[in-house]
């Protein structure tokens, strides 16, 4: 599947998932939100409820767990001659930081009692506005940066992907 403003599916496995996963980036390209790559592959991903990543034999949830991606490596798209490994790699912890964002908004929407838009459809709409450059957009939705955003993050992950 490509996203080059047109739908084109190759007969897949999957065809219903790989349907909504790039149906979200024609959504994201149609309000303007081109960037962060994190944010259109983990929301595309969550639409779809991917579970590939969950196979042993990847490994991924280990490599996760163990070390991640810099953070702003993920904003723009990665080369199309990426090994799969690799691809697989920057789609699972894109996944992983999509879940991080939702995680930490909400908790702080809770403990302010607003009634805010879903905080990824939140983090979208500023980002088609223009509240923050995409390469800003992971540390503005988490409301933390540097070591605290890299600490929150292995934190999440240790708790949320089981060996």
């Amino acid at each position: 599947a490509m996203a080059d403003g047109a739908i084109h599916l190759a007969a897949e496995d999957d065809l219903k998932a790989t349907l909504v996963h790039e149906l979200l980036h024609h959504v994201l390209n149609g309000l303007g939100v081109a960037s962060p790559m994190w944010l259109h592959e983990g929301l595309a991903m969550m639409a779809a409820r991917e579970q590939w990543w969950r196979s042993r034999a990847l490994g991924l949830q280990e490599w996760l767990r163990r070390d991640h991606l810099p953070f702003d490596s993920l904003t723009t798209a990665f080369p199309h001659t990426a090994d799969e490994l690799f691809a697989g790699a920057v789609y699972f912890q894109s996944y992983a930081m999509v879940l991080f964002v939702s995680e930490q908004t909400t908790a702080r929407q809770l403990e302010a009692s607003r009634s805010e838009a879903a905080p990824l459809a939140e983090l979208v709409l500023k980002l088609a506005n223009g509240a923050f450059p995409p390469e800003e957009a992971f540390s503005a939705a988490a409301a933390l940066a540097g070591a605290d955003l890299d600490d929150a993050f292995t934190a999440f992950v240790n708790r949320r992907f089981t060996p």
